[in-house]
């Protein structure tokens, strides 16, 4: 029996605009929250460097979070859920879409 499941993402050539600003990332985390029908707890966003951003949302379920680097056009996804794979792939894959990378990487682990 598995406690939830954790999906990450790494995401290349998605455009700037749409991951430069930590307003623009919590906007399409809670998005994603309302899409997956997950319940959001909080939130919290930060800029760590010039060029890097984060944005993090705490769920009943787990948490979603975004980690960007806009001048390389990178974008680092993690979406933990103990409420089933479908709402986490859901919630990934809509991130996905939303960002729209030249490339990306997913990788799935049974928690």
């Amino acid at each position: 029996m598995t406690m939830g499941h954790h999906i990450i993402a790494s995401l290349r050539g998605c455009s700037i605009n749409l991951i430069n600003n930590t307003s623009r990332l919590n906007s399409l985390l809670n998005q994603v929250v309302i899409e997956a029908n997950f319940h959001k707890v909080g939130e919290i966003s930060t800029i760590i460097k010039e060029d890097t951003l984060s944005s993090f949302v705490l769920l009943s379920e787990s948490h979603i979070s975004i980690y960007s680097n806009p001048e390389n056009g990178h974008v680092e996804l993690d979406v933990f859920c103990c409420s089933g794979e479908d709402s986490a792939r859901l919630a990934i894959n809509s991130l996905i879409k939303h960002l729209n990378p030249e490339s990306h990487q997913v990788k799935e682990i049974p928690r």
